[in-house]
């Protein structure tokens, strides 16, 4: 066994199949949750093909929907509902969110918690549906001096037409009080770690009964963890409401679950291929047995994979999937392209 216990990967992203599936078989997944890759606005045809995956491991892959967007102005709360049940009713099983990372906070121009997003939210917390947020950035992103060449390349410093690292937060946390028994993921430890707010994540466990949050990579998380000591204790006391992931999409993933291994299961000191030095955590087999598996599987998840329901694939989502490729590609000659493409994943 390549890590010490059973273990699911919460968090990949869809992108080289080939890859993630090497990824699998080498860290011995016993389940993973495929990311769709939807999250572009003009891959209309992301969820499907998150669907025809599935349909080859439907024991193994949990899948997480996406919402079609403009990716610019105030979402529309009808469509977003619309979308939401669609997806319930197909056999998706939870929502990938990406409204709180910081260029879409600013493309969207409305607060997080503003009332377009409240009737998804309500549906969500009424049918118990896993939510995975990726709300803010580490804070360093948002300082010239401190943000890392990477990142500058990547398109990720945020000036002063962006939302503050703190305004995110704060609109993050009005989410859960509006919803507080949502059952929401917040990805990469909410970037407290990095950002020295242990209080703070102490008190939203403590608040949000449902709230969780996933270990996933960037990396500046465990240089956080070793800056305050504090915080191998709070992951030995919170570890059933922390889950392990990896944030990949195929690429790179050796060097990902090598660091992750060493980082939670010693001592040792790991620099990685990235330049981040990762302090091991050395955790205790209890945490790291909830970490790997069981939280994901008692708190978020209890039950397998949902089966897909092709009639309802057909009648309640291929036509917002068609919808959204009128809207997203004007052309009509690339929409027929993108409509070929669609049937075909719904006719396989």
């Amino acid at each position: 066994m390549y890590f010490k216990y059973p273990i699911i990967d919460t968090h990949i992203h869809v992108g080289d199949i080939e890859e993630i599936n090497k990824a699998v078989k080498k860290a011995e997944y016993e389940q993973y949750v495929l990311l769709s890759g939807s999250v572009a606005p003009k891959c209309v045809w992301g969820n499907l093909e998150l669907l025809d995956i599935k349909k080859k491991a439907p024991e193994k892959i949990y899948t997480y929907a996406c919402f079609h967007t403009t990716g610019e102005g105030a979402p529309e709360a009808d469509e977003l509902l619309r979308q939401v049940q669609a997806y319930h009713k197909v056999g998706f099983d939870g929502m990938k969110l990406l409204f709180g990372k910081p260029e879409l906070r600013k493309a969207y121009g409305v607060s997080l918690c503003d009332e377009c997003y409240d009737p998804m939210y309500d549906f969500l917390e009424q049918n118990n549906i896993p939510v995975l947020l990726h709300s803010n950035d580490p804070v360093e992103f948002w300082d010239k001096e401190r943000i890392p060449k990477w990142a500058i390349g990547a398109g990720y410093y945020c000036d002063e037409t962006y939302p503050t690292h703190e305004q995110i937060r704060e609109e993050t946390i009005g989410i859960l009080k509006k919803h507080p028994k949502l059952n929401m993921t917040i990805a990469h430890i909410f970037f407290l770690s990095n950002a020295d707010q242990y209080d703070l994540a102490e008190e939203l466990l403590e608040t949000y009964p449902n709230l969780t949050f996933d270990l996933c990579p960037g990396w500046e998380m465990y240089e956080g963890f070793e800056r305050d000591e504090r915080w191998r204790g709070f992951i030995e006391k919170y570890a059933g409401r922390l889950i392990y992931g990896t944030d990949t999409s195929g690429s790179g993933w050796e060097g990902r679950i090598e660091c992750l291994r060493s980082s939670l299961e010693t001592d040792a000191v790991y620099m990685n291929a990235d330049g981040y030095r990762c302090k091991g955590l050395k955790l205790s087999d209890e945490a790291l047995k909830k970490i790997y598996r069981d939280t994901y599987r008692s708190v978020i998840q209890p039950g397998n994979p949902k089966p897909i329901d092709d009639k309802a694939v057909k009648e309640e989502y291929l036509p917002i999937a068609l919808e959204w490729t009128k809207r997203m590609y004007p052309d009509p000659a690339e929409q027929e392209k993108i409509k070929e493409k669609l049937l075909a994943f719904v006719e396989k």
